[in-house]
């Protein structure tokens, strides 16, 4: 399976039990390079339901470079964001157009900048430094999002 950056996806979410699933539409974030080589994708989640707005990306079918949604308008939550193994990942069924990716890594970013001129990328590397140190992570560098911000792609 060929992901691309800007594909939303189906991702096989289970609920607790682990006897029923649930299939939900997730944008995939992570660039081709990353995807290819790592076992994850890093995704947002796609939902029907605007309920900020700030946070929140409108997805029209005009917005699709290809594929369909089944409820239009959908919304990216770019605060909900999920490293998931390919495996749980059903099918693709949908590719934005490089402006709406565009418009989405943008607001993606916006979510994490302070106050300050510091670059987004040093940003989020601080913020994926103080989650390594808080959860334990064995290396910084095995950090999805750390290959995802240091890429050219991004």
């Amino acid at each position: 399976m060929s992901l691309k950056q800007g594909s939303i996806v189906l991702v096989d979410f289970s609920y607790s039990n682990l006897k029923e699933t649930k299939f939900r539409p997730s944008l995939v974030l992570s660039n081709y390079e990353y995807n290819g080589n790592s076992m994850d994708v890093v995704v947002l989640r796609v939902t029907s339901r605007c309920r900020e707005g700030k946070w929140e990306v409108e997805i029209l079918r005009t917005d699709l470079a290809e594929g369909t949604l089944d409820i239009e308008p959908s919304y990216v939550k770019v605060d909900s964001i999920f490293t998931v193994e390919k495996s749980i990942i059903r099918k693709v069924v949908a590719r934005l157009k490089d402006e709406k990716i565009e418009e989405i890594k943008r607001r993606f970013f916006g979510l994490y900048r302070f106050q300050t001129d510091i670059p987004a990328r040093f940003e989020l590397a601080v913020l994926i430094h103080r989650y390594q140190q808080d959860y334990f992570t064995p290396s910084l560098t095995e950090h999805p999002l750390v290959n995802l911000i240091s890429s050219q792609e991004f």
